[in-house]
Formats: structure tokens, sequence, C-alpha cells
């Protein structure tokens, strides 16, 4: 039975179902959880202190609020890591009714103030609908008195004279200077002209006036000193250029509503109060909010996050296939699950590249062979010594090898023996040795064919290169006393292989002194010899700037500068002297762990030194030995200690290790907890 995962299988009730998504989606932790709760006081600091569960309270807790709004007594979500520690309060969706709103960050802050502007422009929106409602009232008043006095003022003019005419059309023989007032059919005054002799034609007449009301069907126009009132003005194109250039359009006076930017957009920074969201956060979607970035795919109709990258908790990576199932899971703990691996260059396991571990095996058989010199004869006398077959294949040095041969032979001739012999010779590439192994086998019953596995001694070439391997027979205690066959084939034929034995390891084989006849007693015997591979492990560290103690630095070890600073670490070890006394150290190695690189990588810079505790100053000068770049972050390897230095360690002249800022160090820092492996034959 499969164990239910809270962060996948829990399924939301309806009345909290929509809170916990979201929570979910910013929490970023992978095995984290929820709960609801009431919010009994908004604490300066962004805090709030909550009692939890909020239908049955067993426990009050104080965390930080997301920043929004809340108030005493709301019901809220509270997001819990994978301890229960409740690590954010998420402002509630609702308030509680006469629950006073209270912003709990900057966010809060802004929500409110735009509540509060809001209400101030639905004031001044009633006051100004007022006055339009007295202004309408004073038009209408000012046009039937306009109506009145124009009725008045033509009456006038006509009594004044005949060079005044009223109406719709002008009189029939005007003189210069004539006027004439242009009304309509229920006699309002449109306009006024006047005649003009050298023209001949009526000309519109000049108005010059103090103030100036043109009534309207939408809207009455006001012409007065500076300013023109109307509800309606149309520009043209030149005047509203004339305005561009001195008008300015805030994001004050912008109001988005549901805006939709449709082409590019660039900015320089662009700054989240709550968060963007791509796609269905119910589904498939991307957010980005105050934590940082969230992926979450709909996994059996729920949405389950496959990226959390961020300061909400453990980064966490998925790469999920179509069916939205995790085919490679990278978590924060650095733990990686996929399906296959393809490593082209290096992988490294237990800070060994994989490559050395594998090196170090036996590679079984690396020749072989089968092979019988005499054609169709199916026996051969071996009269003294005669040549039956070679091989020719490429050996490593520092690596054991065996060779062995499977004969089938007979003694035609009482107490004649089989001698195999085994002759090394190089052929080219820089190998350099020679040598013959000859192995003697027995019959024990004359011309009774018998088959003989003979194994030669293994050996390990001083020098890697391409060696010839020359098989002969020869016939011991007699001549013409061994006869090689292959007359019966249900028997095995002649064989030959090389099989490699993995790295030569020290010889520890020494003579162990008996008893010799008529001594009083026995003669002391030698300790035995073994090869051992011991570690040690850091027992002390020190972390130094600019050549002084730094306290900083107390479980980290850094090396590199950094603005005016300059970094050296020293890690000691327990004295070794006691177990390598006597012994001949065959190998040595250091296994270090670099935490963390101010840059994607770094150059390692590693030394040995001398002191026997932390010293009061150290400004390097050590004895480094080691650079090499391309270490990541969380890298831990196993660096091979020069051989030069082996004997250096093993008289107590070195007792630690160094990280320096010399040639092309990196600015970083390393774990203190570092081991040395020796490996040795006592």
């Amino acid at each position: 039975m499969v164990k239910p995962n809270l962060w996948l299988d829990r399924k939301p009730s309806p009345r909290t179902s929509t809170a916990s998504q979201q929570a979910s989606y910013g929490s970023g932790s992978q095995a984290g959880t929820w709960a609801t709760g009431r919010v009994l006081d908004v604490m300066d600091g962004g805090m709030v202190r909550v009692e939890l569960p909020a239908d049955d309270p067993v426990s009050e807790v104080v965390a930080p609020a997301d920043g929004g709004v809340t108030a005493v007594g709301a019901e809220c979500v509270c997001l819990q890591d994978g301890t229960g520690r409740v690590y954010q309060v998420v402002s509630p969706a609702s308030l509680p009714e006469g629950g006073q709103a209270r912003p709990t960050g900057v966010t809060g802050q802004i929500a409110l103030e735009a509540a509060g502007t809001k209400a101030e422009l639905d004031a001044a929106k009633a006051e100004i609908d007022a006055a339009q409602k007295r202004l309408a009232d004073e038009v209408k008043a000012a046009k039937d008195a306009a109506k009145t006095s124009g009725e008045a003022a033509a009456n006038a003019l006509k009594r004044a004279g005949d060079r005044v005419t009223v109406g719709p059309q002008g009189p029939d023989s005007p003189a210069d200077g004539d006027l004439w007032v242009v009304a309509g059919e229920n006699h309002q005054a449109t306009g006024v002209k006047v005649w003009s002799a050298a023209a001949k034609q009526w000309q519109d007449y000049l108005l010059v006036a103090g103030r100036v009301l043109v009534p309207g069907s939408v809207g009455s126009v006001e012409i007065a000193d500076g300013a023109v009132n109307a509800s309606k003005v149309v520009a043209s194109e030149e005047l509203w250029a004339k305005i561009g250039v001195f008008a300015k359009v805030t994001t004050a006076m912008l109001q988005a509503g549901q805006a939709k930017i449709t082409g590019e957009l660039l900015a320089d920074t662009i700054r989240l109060s709550t968060r963007i969201v791509a796609g269905d956060p119910s589904g498939d979607a991307a957010i980005m909010d105050h934590t940082g970035l969230h992926v979450v795919k709909a996994v059996g109709g729920q949405p389950s996050e496959v990226v959390t990258l961020g300061t909400a908790g453990q980064d966490f990576l998925s790469i999920t296939g179509t069916d939205g199932l995790a085919k490679a899971t990278i978590t924060g703990d650095g733990l990686v699950s996929a399906q296959s691996l393809s490593v082209a260059d290096r992988l490294v396991w237990r800070g060994t590249d994989l490559a050395e571990t594998l090196a170090a095996l036996p590679r079984g058989v690396v020749a072989w062979g089968s092979a019988w010199p005499w054609g169709g004869s199916n026996r051969h006398i071996v009269r003294s010594v005669d040549s039956l077959y070679e091989l020719v294949v490429d050996l490593e040095a520092a690596r054991m090898y065996q060779v062995e041969e499977l004969v089938t032979w007979y003694a035609g001739k009482a107490n004649a023996m089989f001698e195999a012999r085994l002759q090394c010779s190089p052929v080219n590439g820089g190998a350099q040795d020679e040598f013959e192994q000859r192995i003697r086998v027995v019959s024990e019953n004359r011309n009774q064919l018998q088959t003989s596995h003979v194994t030669f001694q293994p050996w390990t070439p001083a020098t890697s290169g391409t060696y010839r391997l020359l098989f002969l027979a020869a016939s011991a205690y007699g001549a013409e006393g061994v006869v090689l066959t292959v007359e019966d084939s249900s028997l095995p034929q002649p064989h030959a292989w090389v099989r490699d034995l993995g790295l030569a390891v020290e010889p520890t084989l020494q003579v162990n002194k008996s008893i010799s006849l008529g001594a009083p007693k026995p003669s002391e015997q030698p300790q035995p010899k073994r090869n051992y591979v011991k570690t040690y492990r850091s027992n002390w560290w020190k972390a130094y700037s600019n050549g002084s103690p730094d306290s900083e630095w107390s479980d980290n070890m850094p090396q590199g500068s950094y603005s005016r600073w300059s970094y050296n670490s020293l890690i000691g070890f327990p004295n070794m002297t006691g177990d390598l006394s006597g012994a001949t150290i065959t190998n040595m190695r250091v296994y270090a762990y670099a935490r963390h690189w101010y840059g994607q990588t770094g150059v390692a810079s590693i030394g040995s030194h001398g002191f026997q505790s932390a010293p009061a100053s150290y400004s390097g000068g050590g004895n480094r030995w080691y650079e090499s770049g391309g270490w990541g972050r969380g890298d831990g390897r196993w660096i091979q200690i020069p051989r030069d230095q082996w004997n250096s360690w093993k008289g107590g002249y070195f007792r630690g290790i160094s990280f320096e800022t010399k040639g092309s160090a990196s600015y970083g820092y390393w774990s203190h907890d570092l081991t040395i492996e020796v490996s040795y034959t006592k």
C-alpha cells in the first residue's frame, strides 16, 4: 500500500478549497500542509497572532503575514512546513462584519489607501452632479430671459427705424450699415448681420460683450473671459497636438480595469504587489510571487507543484511526462531520481570518479586463443623444446596479470615430465619487461592421456606497453618422453589466456622463522606484514581574513578574495606518526567538500601545513600543491596527495590541509569536515 502524500492526495473541503490551493501555490514546500485559524491580534512588523484550528482552538502562534489586509476575528489559512511549524498566515478571503481592516504590509497599506481615495472620489462626483443640476436650472432661466429680451430688442429696433430688420429674410434694398437680426420661426434670434455696400452682401456682425451664453439642445455653452464652459468640445488635430506639448498623463490618472496589452511591454523594473499567473491555477499554470517561481500541473484532476524555486522553502524540480507523472526529480535535499541516466563525461560516486573505481576492479580475460601448430598430424613428440603459440597483448603498469594454459598430453617414457614455459618480451609502446616462467607437470601413468591446467605465477609490469607472450613445451627427465595430442576430439584442445586481476596490491609475504634442530629455543617470529587502509578525520579548524582569525566563519572554511578581504583556512588532523612509523605508504588522498562558490563553479586552491593547533595569525604561505577548476557547488571529491609529500606526513612535518588565496583561487568556502585516507604496508 502506498503511503498517502499530503502534498498531492489531500482533497480540500468545499469551504476552504480556494484558500488551500492559493496557499499551496505560494508555499513552495513539497512536504508542507495548511490549517485554518482565527486572527486574535495584528502586531507590529507584519506579524499576527492566531489560534488554531479556527473551529476548535487548541493552540496560539505568532507568525508572519503575507503583507495584505486582515482583521481581528477573521478566519484565515495558516501555511505549515513538514514539521507542522506555521511559517505564514494568508490574508482572509473576507473580513468579519464590523471588523476593522488592518494592513500587515505595504500591499495592504496601498489597498486601504486606494479604498479611501475611492470614497473621496464618490463624494466629489456627488458634488459635481449637484452643481451640474444647478447650472442646468440657471441655463434654462437664462434661455427664457434671452428669448424675452431678444423679442423686446427686436421690437425696439423696429421702432427705432427701418435700418434694423428682424426676421428670417433681410430687407429687399438694404443700405450700407443696415442691420439684420436673423430670427427663426419662433422669433428666436440666431445671428446678427450687417450690409456691406462695398462687398454687396450681408456679413457677420462682430458682437462685443462681457459674457455670451449660447443655448443648445445638448447643453449650454458659456463664453466668458479666459474660459469656455461646455458639455462637449470638438478639437481639431492642430489643437490636440498643441495640448500634447504641455500635457502629461501619469499612472495615477489611469484606471486599468481589465486592461490588456496586445503589443510589447518594455519596463526597467516590474514590482509585484501580489503575483503573476499564467494559465489556470486549478490545472496547469506558472505562478510568480514574492516567494519565487512555482509551476503546477494537473495530475488526476488536482494541481500538483512540479517546480518550486525561491524562498518559500526547499527548491524542487520535477520533469514530467505527457501523463503528468514525474520522470525525473531533484529535491532540496539533493536527491535526484530518474528513470535513466546518460553521462557523457564524468560521474563521481562518494567523492571518486566512477571511472577510477571501475578501473581498479579486475577486468577478467583480456587475451586468449586456441591453436595446434602441426597441421594435419594429431600428435607431436616433444624431443627437446618446441614452440607452440603466442599472444600479443597490451598490458598496464601497476596492474596484476596471470597467464594460464590448458594442454592434453601423455608420457611416452617412464619418469618423463611435461614442462610448460612462458616467455615475455616487449614489442613496442614503451614496454620493457622480459622474463621466463616454467611449470612442470608429472604423469603418474605412462601412455595414458591427461589434460593439464597450467597456471603461471602472477606478475605486474613495470612499464605499460605491448608485450609478446610465447608459449613453449619441453620434455623433462628424458628426451622424446612427452607427446602432445589432439587425437581425442572429446578432450580439450590446447588453449591459453591472459587474465587481468585488477590493480596490484603491495606484496606482504615474508619468511617464517622456524625452530632449527638443536637450537635451544625458537627464533623470534617477525611481526606479520599486512596492507592497511586507515582514515583520519579533521579535529580542529580556523578561518583567517587578512591574516587574523575570523569568528564569522566558525564552520565554513573560506578561500579567495572578496572586496578588501583575503581569506585563508587551516584544518588540522590527529597525529599519524604512530600508525605510520616503520610503514611503507602506498597511497594517500584527502576528501574535500566545496559548500559554495560565489560563481557557478570555482577554482580550488589546496596545500599542506605543519601546525599542530590553530596559530594566532595566518596569511598563507603553506605548501600549496593543488589548483584545479570546475568545482561545483556542493561538490565533494577525493584528491591525491602528491607522492613526494608522503614521508613528510609520515614523519609529522605536515599536520593538516590549507585552503589558500593563491594563483587563480576562487572566492568560496569549504566544509571543515575533511578526511585523509592513507594506504600503507606494515
